[in-house]
């Protein structure tokens, strides 16, 4: 047996040990977890079982139901309308002083592009969390209107809407085109299908790599909020006697997540063992 093989079997002995020290250590931290679950299971059962012998208690799920259509239904429009004024007057002021500081330092502050780019950025965050939001009201809105309040409220809440998503559509733009002025290397337009691939194949490595970090981070935080989302309406549609159609949801989103995932790791190892 050569040196470089002793060497490698040595490094594989070493290494079994230490997995099995880090699987000793860590394995009783799982344990406990495991046990401490099956306890608060056990006492949520019983509490929901307990819950729907009362007189009454089956309501929850009316109740429920009356507090997102009354409630957030009613609110939606004048929500809608609240949001677009604070992202309209962010957007509008933000943007001007990033024009404004561009013009003024270019030539004479080095590090004007990476202040200006975090802030520019700032904007684009705003607008991606006020589109959600948006698209959240409207639909209760739409709902309330079906269900109670008539086709008025609807075409107010639509009229809104639609402003929404044009403010939207704009301020990315403007943010996106100035990045390319300030940076010429950057590429894609807003309006593209295929804008964000055309922008990441522009970026350079280190953007690359934020980019996928941030990418793994993000999918990290949605498989745990699928499992949080997954026991949530599990109990609900045991205790609460709602339908398994929120379950279904969710897990059809975790599928597609973890399918994406998988498809698009075999996609790139095939893609680095060709080069």
């Amino acid at each position: 047996m050569s040196n470089v093989e002793k060497e490698l079997k040595n490094k594989m002995v070493n290494k079994e040990e230490e997995n099995k020290q880090q699987n000793k250590k860590a394995g009783g931290a799982f344990i406990l977890v495991l046990i401490a679950s099956a306890i608060l299971g056990g006492f949520i059962g019983a509490a929901g079982v307990r819950t729907m012998d009362m007189d009454g208690a089956s309501d929850m799920t009316t109740v429920l139901a009356q507090f997102f259509t009354n409630g957030i239904g009613v609110a939606a429009p004048f929500l809608l309308i609240a949001l677009f004024v604070f992202a309209l007057i962010y957007s509008v002021v933000m943007f001007s002083k990033c024009k404004k500081r561009w013009a003024a330092e270019k030539d004479t502050n080095d590090d004007i592009f990476d202040e200006l780019d975090r802030k520019l950025n700032n904007i684009l965050g705003v607008i991606q969390i006020y589109t959600v939001l948006s698209y959240f009201l409207f639909s209760a809105a739409f709902y309330y209107a079906i269900h109670v309040k008539g086709t008025v409220w609807f075409l107010m809440a639509l009229l809104v809407f639609i402003a929404d998503i044009v403010l939207m559509v704009v301020y990315q733009r403007k943010v996106v085109d100035f990045v390319k002025i300030m940076n010429p290397e950057k590429q894609g337009s807003v309006y593209d299908l295929k804008f964000q691939e055309k922008w990441i194949e522009s970026c350079d490595e280190l953007e690359k790599q934020m980019i996928w970090q941030c990418g793994f981070k993000a999918y990290q935080v949605t498989s745990n909020m699928c499992v949080f989302l997954w026991v949530v309406f599990t109990c609900g549609a045991m205790f609460l006697k709602i339908s398994l159609w929120p379950v279904a949801i969710v897990s059809l989103f975790w599928l597609v997540l973890t399918v994406t995932y998988l498809v698009e790791g075999r996609k790139l190892e095939k893609k680095m063992s060709e080069k």
